[in-house]
């Protein structure tokens, strides 16, 4: 998903449905353009598109991330994510996964 702002293009998402289970979500990347990092962006599309998934009725959310991006954890830390206690081999490193309910 691609979500635009006046200057065009302000981040991407990342997100595989109805994995690993129906009624669950994956979130495989989500990047948002460095310049606007820190305004709230991030956070503001996170809750539109948990919204939007409740409402189609989705419940549950989750995703990787590699243990030394602290910036990243704790974004997601900040929305709500947990670590699960799973780690999963990933392009020859490890990632820790993360999860939340909707």
């Amino acid at each position: 998903l691609g979500f635009y702002d006046e200057n065009g293009l302000a981040a991407i998402l990342d997100l595989i449905t109805d994995y690993p289970d129906a009624g669950s979500a994956f979130i495989g990347w989500f990047m948002v353009d460095a310049q606007l990092q820190g305004q709230g962006i991030g956070s503001q599309i996170f809750a539109d598109l948990r919204a939007a998934m409740k409402a189609q009725g989705y419940d549950y959310l989750s995703l990787a991330v590699l243990p030394e991006n602290t910036e990243a954890i704790s974004f997601w830390q900040k929305q709500g994510f947990r670590f699960s206690g799973e780690d999963k081999p990933w392009n020859g490193r490890t990632v820790s996964v993360m999860e939340r309910d909707i």
